[in-house]
């Protein structure tokens, strides 16, 4: 039986979608509270984690790949150069990072700032690259904020969909109970943070308050550092778009989709980390028995 219990999530704000008004995708993540990593005793009694055993992943069924949850938000003709697929149709898997198979949980991390995707969608012209010019007809003008792109390369994971774990010593999976505590505090702290972390309509000023949220992971997230680093200077060169009539709604859907991604990170490392603190628990309490 899987170890992953899965769920269809719609993550369409992640990508600019509610910006843009176009169709919802959906596709297949684990559900955080129910992540589970089997351990087993060895010859002194004390537990340790079994070897990860790949399985085929559920959201691409081993091939790799999915249907392009970019190019799925528009009608033919809508989106020239797609940033994910390159127009293939079919993007790198979000959930396996295009391994085909179950990832171990103790040594990645979904990215809390792509969710997969490796870049972030420029929520000024959708995601599209171009605008329509009134009065020009068909005719079309590159988007000054991203340069026609459609999206911004995610500096957070840096294109590899996913990240590290908590940095504790000498790993998460064999760190004290101590520390483990330390972290699950900070994760709590991001969270309570997060829900205080409202949109503004101004993406400048959005990445001033969000520094508040990283800045609680402290030196146990340092990723919570690269998550802010990249919605500052994704932020700045949105900025240029100020003067568009949709500009405010849709920086609060692009904070809206921040704030799904991160959220959905913190569940997930919560979870990780309580099955490495139930391991520790066990095992220091072991060795305070034998040593009584």
């Amino acid at each position: 039986m899987p170890i992953l219990r899965l769920l269809s999530v719609l993550f369409v704000a992640l990508l600019g979608s509610l910006a843009s008004g176009q169709k919802k995708a959906e596709f297949l993540v684990p559900i955080p509270e129910k992540l589970e990593r089997a351990t087993e005793p060895d010859e002194q009694g004390l537990l340790q984690f079994v070897a990860h055993k790949a399985e085929r992943c559920p959201n691409c069924k081993g091939r790799q790949v999915m249907p392009c949850l970019h190019c799925d938000r528009f009608e033919e003709g809508d989106c020239d150069s797609c940033p994910e697929c390159k127009n293939t149709k079919e993007a790198t898997c979000r959930i396996c990072a295009g391994t085909g198979e179950t990832v171990d949980i103790l040594q990645r991390a979904p990215c809390p700032t792509c969710f997969g995707a490796a870049v972030t969608n420029c929520f000024v012209c959708g995601g599209r690259g171009k605008f329509p010019v009134q009065g020009g007809g068909s005719r079309k003008q590159k988007c000054g904020c991203c340069g026609g792109a459609g999206a911004y390369p995610c500096t957070t994971c840096s294109g590899k969909r996913y990240v590290d774990l908590p940095a504790l010593k000498p790993s998460a999976s064999d760190a004290k109970t101590s520390d483990l505590e330390k972290a699950l505090e900070a994760i709590d702290a991001v969270a309570a943070e997060l829900d205080k972390f409202l949109s503004t309509g101004d993406g400048r000023k959005d990445a001033k308050a969000l520094a508040t949220v990283t800045a609680a992971g402290g030196k146990v997230l340092p990723v919570m550092r690269r998550v802010q680093k990249h919605f500052e200077d994704t932020a700045k060169k949105q900025a240029k778009g100020s003067v568009w009539t949709h500009y405010a709604d849709s920086v609060k859907a692009d904070v809206a989709g921040l704030r799904q991604a991160l959220s959905y990170y913190l569940k997930h490392q919560k979870r990780v980390l309580e099955l490495c603190l139930a391991r520790a628990r066990h095992n220091e309490e072991a060795l305070a028995g034998k040593k009584k």
